[in-house]
Order: structure tokens, then C-alpha cells, then sequence
């Protein structure tokens, strides 16, 4: 049963992350709908509403026959190009933006949702075909049944008309970039208030003395079924701390997981299976991902390919907002039980670790450029102004020093080098107190 949970659990989430995930329930949803218009089809009550209302309801066969393929030969049409269309975006993020973007852009749900109607209109147009006979052989029409696939083609017609509109939206970067900040963002802050709600005091336990299970896969960690593994660890009386950060790669026979307890095999191999590895990587699984994509974003922008450093310049804006607010994150997540007494604890990414792997590209890809580095001071100035401990103020001095360090050589000009410099005593304000970032010569 324990293994059946967890495969369902694998199942549920690479469906979920598949286009195809919303547009079947939709399908299956007007698939059970004809059945019901069938069954509705000849009650008293219906009939009299059909026979107050002729003007809305079909009574010839070849007639309807004529609606209903006119229907269905429409909405494939629409359905082929929808589809056509959801792959050119796909195929322009991936080549203009970055291709860790994609796996959200085909789980949007209204793109889903679209397609979803479409595919179930031709399904409920081509099995009400099936009850259409001629009159002569003692069958009716089903009218009411016409009328709902009519109603089903003109929301189609309207959906394809927002589906241009959004999927239009879908390839602009300024759009694709404020989803995955705004996504990101609340994604910190649920993690912020549900470490404040839980009873802990907000420090990770010490694990010297913990038993390590190794990992018995490979691949990257990117989720956990959170039920079935709190369900093991408050049976077992288990507190349990993850020794690696979601999202990164873990080799087999690699400390995955200490628990206070040691315990059996058949508990360890029960643990171990509760945890998930795929590929994608969506802001909505974890906050890092969002940081990651921002960056990946900017990075691109910057190669000589498309050459836009304007949305690099807007993607460290976003990066210094979820810095601000990733500073006061204590460096662990937690899962507490029914009780609200902790019992897992995700290791998170370190608030210098990220800082680096996500603006350092930026550093390397855009140290030629004034603008991009003078924005990336700006970005540590509002990062400098949140409330960081000790370590990390000290951690951004050194990055930013690193910085200047490094674009010293490749800036030129005395007035790009000037306007750096202003960006530097403005951080240096801001740093008050602490050790001074040293200016680029301006001679």
C-alpha cells in the first residue's frame, strides 16, 4: 500500500506537469455531460420547454447532421492550430528566454483549460452523431443536445480568440518574468509564515550524532509525498532533517536524510521512497527554482545572440525584491504534524550559496557592460538594506568587491567607470558601519 501511495503520488506529478492534464478532465467532464443531456433529452418537462421554443432546437436529421460536422471539422481545425501555436511558443522560450521556463508555461491553466474545450466539444459533437435517426424509424432528434454542442461551439470561438490573446502574452519576456516574480515571491512567503506558525524555535536540530540513509536513486531532489511521510515519521516517533537542498543533484549512495532514531530497514526503504526526482523545475515547487529561472533569463538576454540587456537589468531588479526577502529565511524549511510538533526539515539553499549562483553569471556574462554592472551594484544596495545577519553583509561586501574586481579591466571609459562608482558609495552608505567596497580609478 505504502509503495502504491508513492508511485500514485509520482503519477499524480508528472500528469499534473503535462499539457494533457486539464484538457482530459475537461474531455471526460462533457463526455458524462451527453450522457446526462441523453437522459434529459425526452422528460416531459424538456419536451414542453422544446416545444415553447422551437426556434432553438433542431428537429431535422440531416440538418443537425450538417451542424454537428460543421462543428467537429471547425473545432479539430481550431485545435490543430492551438496546438501548433502552443509549440511555437515553446520552441521561442527555450530559444530566447531559457528552456527551465517551459515546464510553466505548458502547465498555465488557461491554455489548458482552452484546449480542454476544444477537445471535449469534438468529443460530445461526434457521440450525440451516434443518436441522430431519421424520423422514419421511430427516433427523434435530440435537440437539446444540438443546442448544447452549438453553445460549446461559439465558448470555443471565444476561447480561441483569448487564447490568441494569451498566448501572445505567453512569449513576451516582461510577462513570462513578472509570473515567475510574482510566483516566487509568494512561494518565500508561505514558507516565511509557516515557519512562523509552527511551534519550533526556529533552529535547525543538531544532526552530528544523527543516522544517515543513503540516497537509493540519482537524480535531482525536487519533491517529497509530505503526508506519507509524515504519517511514517509520527508513527515512528522519527524527527528527520534532509542533508541536501531541493533541486540539486544527488548521486546513488549519497547521505540523503538523517533521522534522530535508528530504526529498521524496512522503515528506512519506506522513508527513502516518500522522495520524488524529476527534471522540471517550477517556481510554484520551490522558491529557488524562480530564482534560478530569473537568472537564466538574464544570462540569455545577455549573450550576443539577442543582446538585450534591458531585461537583464529587469531581472535583477525582481532578483534584489526576492533577495530582500529570502535574507530573513533561516535557512531551513520545516513540516510539522498534526500536532504542530516538527518533523522534517529541508535543508534550504544558503542565502550566500544562492546569492552567488544566481547573480554570479550575471557578474561573468555582463561584466562588459556599464549598465548591467552598475545594476548589479544597485541590486546589492537593496539586498544591503534588508535585514541580513553578520555573515551575509559580510558574504555581499565580498561579492560586490568581486564585482568591481572583475569589470575593472573591462570598462574603459572614465564616465561609465565614474557612474559605477556613484552606484559603489551609494552601497557604501548603505554598508555603514561595516568594511567599504573599494571604488573603480577613475583616471
Amino acid at each position: 500500500m505504502r509503495k502504491l501511495k508513492n508511485s500514485l503520488f509520482r503519477f499524480v506529478q508528472r500528469v499534473y506537469h503535462s499539457i494533457a492534464f486539464v484538457p482530459t478532465l475537461i474531455a471526460i467532464a462533457m463526455f458524462l455531460f451527453y450522457f446526462l443531456i441523453i437522459y434529459l433529452e425526452y422528460k416531459p418537462p424538456v419536451q414542453s420547454f422544446k416545444d415553447s421554443w422551437p426556434v432553438l432546437f433542431v428537429d431535422d436529421a440531416e440538418n443537425a447532421r450538417t451542424i454537428l460536422g460543421t462543428l467537429v471539422g471547425g473545432i479539430i481545425s481550431l485545435t490543430v492550430f492551438s496546438f501548433s501555436m502552443v509549440m511555437v511558443v515553446l520552441t521561442r522560450a527555450s530559444a530566447t528566454l531559457s528552456p527551465r521556463i517551459i515546464p510553466g508555461l505548458i502547465t498555465r491553466p488557461q491554455h489548458q483549460r482552452t484546449l480542454g474545450v476544444y477537445i471535449g466539444t469534438i468529443i460530445f459533437s461526434l457521440v450525440l452523431l451516434t443518436n441522430i435517426n431519421s424520423v422514419e424509424n421511430g427516433f427523434e432528434v435530440p435537440g437539446l443536445g444540438i443546442f448544447f454542442a452549438m453553445l460549446f461551439g461559439v465558448l470555443s470561438l471565444a476561447l480561441f480568440v483569448y487564447f490568441i490573446h494569451s498566448i501572445t502574452r505567453s512569449i513576451q519576456v516582461d510577462f513570462v518574468m513578472d509570473s515567475i516574480f510574482e510566483r516566487t515571491r509568494e512561494e518565500i512567503a508561505d514558507r516565511l509564515k509557516q515557519l512562523k506558525d509552527s511551534k519550533d524555535d526556529e533552529t535547525i536540530p543538531n544532526t552530528s550524532e544523527w543516522v544517515r540513509i543513503p540516497n537509493d536513486h540519482t537524480g535531482y531532489f525536487k519533491k517529497s509525498n509530505i503526508s506519507e511521510l509524515m504519517r511514517i515519521l509520527t508513527k515512528n516517533e522519527l524527527s528527520l532533517v534532509t542533508q541536501v537542498h531541493l533541486g540539486e543533484f544527488v548521486a546513488k549512495g549519497r547521505p540523503l536524510v538523517r533521522i534522530d532514531t535508528d530504526v529498521d530497514d524496512d522503515v528506512k526503504k519506506a522513508i527513502l521512497d516518500c522522495f520524488t526526482f524529476y527534471i522540471e523545475e517550477i517556481a510554484d515547487d520551490h522558491y529557488t527554482f524562480g530564482f534560478n529561472q530569473l537568472s537564466e533569463i538574464a544570462v540569455k538576454a545577455l549573450s550576443p545572440g539577442i543582446n538585450d540587456p534591458g531585461t537583464a537589468v529587469r531581472a535583477l531588479d525582481m532578483l534584489s525584491i526576492l533577495f530582500a526577502d529570502f535574507a530573513s529565511h533561516p535557512g531551513f524549511d520545516v513540516e510539522c504534524d498534526d500536532e504542530g510538533k516538527p518533523r522534517m526539515f529541508y535543508m534550504a539553499q544558503d542565502f550566500l550559496d544562492l546569492l552567488y549562483t544566481t547573480l554570479g553569471p550575471i557578474r561573468e556574462y555582463g561584466r562588459k557592460d556599464a549598465i548591467v554592472v552598475a545594476k548589479l551594484v544597485e541590486c546589492c544596495i537593496n539586498i544591503a538594506y534588508a535585514e541580513l545577519d553578520n555573515d551575509q553583509r559580510a558574504g555581499l561586501i565580498d561579492f560586490v568587491d568581486d564585482i568591481v574586481r572583475v569589470s575593472d579591466p573591462t570598462i574603459e571609459s572614465t564616465m561609465d567607470r565614474r557612474f559605477i562608482n556613484r552606484k559603489v558609495r551609494l552601497l557604501n552608505k548603505a554598508l555603514s558601519g561595516d568594511r567599504q567596497v573599494e571604488a573603480l580609478s577613475e583616471a
